[in-house]
């Protein structure tokens, strides 16, 4: 594709080795090169894409060498009611398969988010506080094949992020705050074969839990005249990290009288030793219960945005869109209710899956029941957030088909 001449495509079969396109001369050709799986392949990755760009002079012949990396997947889903990590192809619902966990675990396997990484391989955050079960588990496949199970943590896991380009795991334990004092959220990073990375995780849990709202808001309005929100503990509710290995978190923090809740989107350099900060924002609100956890609950990146699931708080059973930005608070640049209809309603977002795909794909529910999957493309229109191709597949209950995502 060029801006001054029509698309070319060319098709060619798996094993052409090579492709050979006449091109017209000129700059900034870009090549885009999409590898479909075979449909009788049973593994989770559906397609890869490589793009590259190029100048191209009349009559010379280019070899271009495009890195292939992985474009599109099934979906998985973490059916955390119902103990099991389930498969299917497409927002269809084809090609279902399930995962009820390792040998043995049972009820206690509770999927609570999943996360791939480069080659297709599986992570799974098991949302278990009991001894044994409170850990990240890695399976190569839906049938559970190589199972790597990562270091006991002794809380339930809330969250998983893959940092595809350096070969991390990111992970973050539930909040206790039941406990007196209430305790945080710990981070922590491993190797993809679970080998924790245990000098990285005492100065990243150093850093948050002392200095972290003071690294952001010192001098900001609304820490100095509201710090006592500050003096509780945070639970990390979601994880995402960008191609460029920069790490999201969507945060709630809680005062000690439980009272107040302030959201924070915070993004984070973990190659920058502890001065890796790269933006914020900031919300507070107040709420009259605590659990199931409130306002924000997942991220997903989808550079220049940031998307956040939102199941409760004054906006309200949405996903907020917000811009990032270098070295300033993060801004909220709209949410995917504002053109949605009655027919096309958000009881309750909650986990993104599928994030390698092009449409955005999240869960949704509203408790015990209308538990679904969403699938929907986003554009703008002048600034305009524009909300369309809204798909829907599944419902309550315990069967093929069928979902619990929280219970």
């Amino acid at each position: 594709t060029a801006e001054d001449m029509d698309d070319i495509v060319v098709s060619v079969p798996l094993d052409a080795g090579e492709i050979s396109v006449e091109v017209t001369p000129g700059n900034d050709r870009n090549f885009s090169v999409i590898a479909l799986v075979a449909d009788d392949d049973t593994g989770l990755v559906r397609s890869y894409k490589g793009e590259t760009i190029a100048d191209l002079g009349a009559g010379e012949e280019v070899s271009l060498s495009i890195l292939m990396r992985i474009y599109e997947t099934a979906i998985i889903i973490p059916d955390y009611g119902n103990n099991r990590l389930v498969k299917i192809n497409d927002i269809t619902g084809s090609g279902w398969e399930e995962y009820e966990g390792p040998t043995g675990w049972d009820a206690n396997f509770q999927p609570f988010d999943v996360d791939l990484d480069s080659e297709g391989k599986i992570y799974i955050a098991n949302n278990n506080s009991t001894a044994t079960y409170s850990r990240i588990i890695k399976i190569d496949d839906i049938s559970g094949s190589n199972l790597t199970q990562f270091e006991d943590k002794g809380a339930g896991i809330s969250a998983v992020g893959v940092d595809r380009s350096n070969n991390y795991i990111y992970y973050a334990t539930v909040a206790d705050l039941t406990a007196d004092p209430m305790i945080s959220s710990g981070l922590y990073r491993a190797a993809t074969d679970g080998v924790e990375d245990t000098a990285f995780n005492d100065s990243i849990n150093t850093l948050f839990q002392q200095d972290i709202f003071e690294q952001y808001f010192e001098g900001n309005d609304d820490f100095e005249t509201d710090p006592d929100v500050y003096e509780g503990a945070f639970n990390i509710c979601g994880i995402d990290i960008d191609e460029s290995g920069n790490m999201y978190l969507a945060v709630v923090c809680y005062n000690n009288d439980q009272a107040e809740v302030t959201t924070l989107i915070i993004g984070y350099n973990p190659s920058l030793e502890g001065q890796g900060f790269v933006g914020a924002y900031l919300d507070i609100s107040d709420t009259g219960t605590l659990f199931p956890l409130l306002g924000i609950t997942d991220i997903l990146i989808k550079l220049p945005h940031i998307y956040i699931a939102n199941s409760g708080g004054t906006a309200g059973y949405d996903i907020v869109r917000v811009n990032t930005s270098e070295n300033a608070l993060f801004e909220i640049s709209g949410n995917l209710g504002d053109n949605v209809s009655e027919s096309r309603e958000f009881y309750g977002p909650w986990r993104f899956v599928g994030e390698f795909n092009e449409k955005i794909l999240i869960l949704d529910h509203d408790g015990a029941s209308n538990n679904k999957i969403i699938s929907l493309d986003v554009s703008d229109d002048n600034s305009s957030i524009v909300v369309s191709g809204w798909q829907t597949y599944g419902t309550t209950g315990s069967g093929e088909g069928q979902f619990q995502f929280y219970q």
